[in-house]
C-alpha cells in the first residue's frame, strides 16, 4: 500500500514538473507591435461585412508610414465633404427635423470638426501637407519615410475617434425611417448618399494598409 502511495505521488509530481516546463514565455518577452502587424495583415483580406473587424491595428499600421498616412488623409477628406455635403443637403430639404435625424446632424458636425482635427494634427504636429486628389502633394521618395511618435499617436487618437463616430451615423442612418413627400425624398436622397460613403470607410482604410507593404 505505501509503494502504491509513494509511486502516485512521484507520478504526480512528474506530471507537475512537464506541466511547469510547457508554460508560455512571460508577458515581457512577448512583441506586440510584430502582433499587431500581423492582425492587421489577416484584417486587410476579411470580408467586408465584418470589416470593422480588428480596425485598430489596421489604423495603427496604416499611420507608421507617410504613404499609409497620405492615403488615410485622403479618406478623411472624402468623410468630411460627405458629412458637410450632408448638412448642407438637409437643410436645403427644408421641414421639420425628427429627433432621429437632429442626432445625425450632430454626428455629422462632430465628424466635420474630427476631420479638421486630424488635418490640423497632419499639417501643424506631423509637417505634411494635406494631399490633393491624386496624391501629388507629397513626393514619391518620401512616401515610404517613417511616422514621428509625437504624430503617429496623434493622428491614431483622433483617427480612432472618427471612426467611432462615423460607425455611429451609420448606426443612426439606419434608425431614420424613410419619410413620404418631396421634403421626405430630399433627406432620404441626402441619407442614401452619406452612406454610401460613410459604409466605405473601413475598406478604404484596409487598402491603404496595403501599400505600406509595397
Amino acid at each position: 500500500m505505501k509503494l502504491a502511495l509513494i509511486a502516485l505521488v512521484a507520478g504526480l509530481c512528474l506530471v507537475a514538473v512537464n506541466a511547469n516546463v510547457e508554460l508560455p514565455a512571460p508577458m515581457e518577452e512577448i512583441d506586440f507591435e510584430y502582433i499587431a502587424k500581423d492582425i492587421a495583415d489577416d484584417v486587410v483580406d476579411i470580408d467586408a461585412q465584418v470589416s470593422w473587424f480588428g480596425i485598430y491595428f489596421v489604423i495603427h499600421k496604416v499611420l507608421t508610414t507617410l504613404k499609409g498616412v497620405n492615403c488615410t488623409i485622403k479618406e478623411v477628406l472624402a468623410i468630411r465633404t460627405a458629412a458637410q455635403n450632408f448638412l448642407n443637403d438637409v437643410k436645403a430639404c427644408g421641414g421639420e427635423v425628427s429627433k432621429k435625424l437632429q442626432n445625425l446632424i450632430d454626428t455629422c458636425k462632430n465628424i466635420v470638426s474630427t476631420a479638421n482635427d486630424i488635418i490640423h494634427v497632419n499639417e501643424n504636429i506631423c509637417g505634411n501637407t494635406t494631399p490633393g486628389d491624386d496624391g501629388s502633394d507629397v513626393a514619391a521618395d518620401a512616401l515610404s519615410v517613417k511616422t514621428g511618435w509625437n504624430c503617429f499617436w496623434k493622428l491614431l487618437f483622433k483617427t480612432m475617434s472618427l471612426k467611432n463616430q462615423v460607425k455611429h451615423a451609420i448606426y443612426l442612418i439606419k434608425q431614420i425611417p424613410s419619410v413620404p413627400g418631396d421634403t421626405g425624398v430630399c433627406v432620404n436622397n441626402a441619407l442614401s448618399t452619406l452612406s454610401n460613403v460613410f459604409t466605405q470607410f473601413p475598406s478604404n482604410v484596409k487598402a491603404c494598409s496595403k501599400l505600406t507593404s509595397n
